[in-house]
């Protein structure tokens, strides 16, 4: 914005062009998560082909037990796969969650202390130009009625 001619000029523009500024930021953060959730997905669904892996191993193995312990067996088998699904499924969310909170969180902050100086910039600008015009505003009201009282105090002698 070294620019006077794209400078905003108004508090209006200013936060228009920061907005469209964050704005650009989020979309490209945005644009970003689904190659991120697709690394993840990747990771999650080869950790679920090695668990049908070792699921089928187990079922394999437990055919030569009797019907009671190849029960048993399976049921142990297919709590032990829940348990690493539900393992697998908590840590997709927590990396999913990570991946929205590292693409949002340091966006909010960003356009918070960046919408927060440009409207500190705005104000300084305003108020030393409303300075300015009371400083002429006195000084010409002085100047007025020091004018006129020398004007009438020579009328009246």
């Amino acid at each position: 914005m070294s620019d006077p001619r794209k400078d905003p000029l108004t508090l209006r523009e200013a936060l228009i062009a920061q907005a469209l500024t964050d704005l650009d930021g989020l979309v490209a953060r945005i644009e970003a998560l689904p190659e991120q959730i697709a690394v993840h997905e990747a990771k999650a669904l080869a950790v679920a082909d090695a668990l049908k892996e070792a699921s089928e191993k187990y079922e394999e193995a437990a055919r030569g037990f009797t019907k009671d312990m190849m029960a048993s067996l399976l049921k142990n088998v297919h709590a032990e796969a829940q348990k690493a699904v539900d393992a697998v499924d908590a840590q997709a969310k927590v990396l999913m969650l990570k991946s929205a909170q590292e693409a949002f969180g340091k966006s909010a902050q960003e356009a918070h202390r960046s919408l927060q100086a440009a409207i500190g910039t705005m104000i300084d600008g305003k108020l030393a130009r409303l300075h300015k015009r009371w400083l002429f505003g006195m000084l010409t009201a002085v100047s007025a009625s020091g004018c006129v009282t020398a004007g009438v105090v020579l009328f009246l002698r």
